[in-house]
């Protein structure tokens, strides 16, 4: 699994992070969760939200759910890198649900090397639904305390359904 981009409140990742590790809870031997990005301290300006400090609180959640060892952090790499690292054979994930999520060049690059891909049923994603239906997944956004989140249930049987595909495509 590959999250490409910012790390930012809009960005979901602490949604993410939390259906990982229900996807976890079920299944033994699923791949690490690789974050490529840095942080970006913006937080939400249209709807009005300061940053918090995302980061440390992602690497807290990951030691309260004793996730350290499963997901790493990368921080920023040029695009050329990530992708020869990643190939095609990773998933590519966001929880995304930035105001302006209209296209989503990470998404479309994963997708052009021909990896997988579960997004959050928001914005552009749903575009790339479309044009890909085999291969990407939608996570259903609900409103929570006026703030449009993937829910993480659905987010982790759609993580699942992407890596049984994965799976059956290997064999």
């Amino acid at each position: 699994f590959a999250y490409i981009g910012r790390i930012s409140d809009q960005k979901n990742l602490d949604i993410l992070i939390k259906s990982y590790n229900l996807l976890k809870q079920r299944r033994t031997n699923i791949p690490k969760l690789v974050i490529y990005g840095k942080e970006d301290n913006f937080g939400s300006p249209n709807m009005g939200i300061a940053s918090s400090d995302c980061l440390n609180d992602i690497k807290e959640m990951l030691k309260k759910l004793k996730l350290e060892n499963d997901v790493i952090f990368k921080g920023f790499m040029p695009r050329e890198e990530i992708y020869n690292e990643l190939g095609s054979d990773h998933i590519f994930v966001t929880a995304s649900t930035h105001s302006d999520e209209n296209f989503g060049m990470a998404l479309l690059r994963s997708l052009a090397t021909g990896a997988l891909a579960v997004v959050s049923n928001w914005g552009g994603h749903k575009v790339f639904k479309t044009h890909c239906q085999e291969r990407v997944w939608l996570a259903s956004v609900e409103f929570e305390n006026f703030r449009p989140v993937p829910n993480i249930s659905d987010f982790s049987n759609a993580m699942e359904e992407a890596l049984n595909y994965l799976e059956k495509k290997e064999v």
